[in-house]
Parts: C-alpha cells; structure tokens; sequence
C-alpha cells in the first residue's frame, strides 16, 4: 500500500449543474450534460471502464489527456 503525499496539489475541476437524476438518467454517459469534455458518443453510448492513470473510469476519453 503506497502512503498519500499531502504536499502535492491536483487541479480539479469544477463541473457545473448537479447530478444526474436517478428517477431519470439520461441515456449514454450519465454524466455528459455537465462534463466540460463531452462529445456526440458521450451523449448516445454508456462508456465501459478504461485505464486512467493509476485507476479506471467510466470515460470514453479516460487516459487521454
């Protein structure tokens, strides 16, 4: 198990809107009407896990940046 380094900083970003609706998930990525990097297949297909750095995320573009 490695230990958590408290001096280094991330950026994060700040997603606008809340959450999706879980009465009403919208269809593809449930998360598209508020990522910053959503395209077309985002709105149309649910992404699988892919690698993400040292994780995984459910992210058509995961690992691309």
């Amino acid at each position: 198990m490695s230990e958590i380094d408290l001096t280094k900083r991330r950026s994060h970003a700040l997603l606008r809107g809340g959450p999706p609706n879980p009465e009403n998930i919208p269809a593809g990525c449930a998360f598209h009407p508020r990522c910053p990097i959503a395209q077309d297949i985002c709105r149309a297909e649910a992404p699988a896990f892919r690698p993400a750095g040292a994780s995984r995320a459910r992210c058509h573009f995961a690992g691309e940046t």
